[in-house]
């Protein structure tokens, strides 16, 4: 999933409410101005649309993060970290044969 601008995430969401979220994280916070002109997510991009998701529909879906580049996997995973301890929630990270029970 690439990052879209807030007013299209918020038209798109109103009209679903998701158990679940796959998510693309492929940059890394300090590429963030990169990222978001290829319109691509960093875990701080994340966590601001996520943010926005529970201002909208007052709930936090399960969140799988996918597509991470392995030569940034640890950073990446770290600031996810980050993200959780905000949040209050827990991001999976993805990973061939990931089996995902609903």
């Amino acid at each position: 999933m690439q990052a879209i601008p807030a007013p299209e995430w918020k038209g798109y969401w109103q009209n679903m409410s998701p158990d679940l979220i796959f998510v693309e994280v492929t940059g890394l916070n300090r590429l963030e101005e990169t990222m978001q002109k290829l319109r691509h997510l960093t875990p701080g991009l994340l966590l601001y649309e996520l943010m926005k998701f529970r201002d909208l529909k007052g709930y936090m879906p399960r969140v799988v993060a996918m597509h991470i580049p392995t030569a940034y996997e640890e950073e990446i995973r770290n600031e996810l970290a980050e993200l959780e301890k905000q949040l209050e929630i827990e991001v999976e990270v993805g990973y061939e044969g990931l089996i995902i029970q609903l």
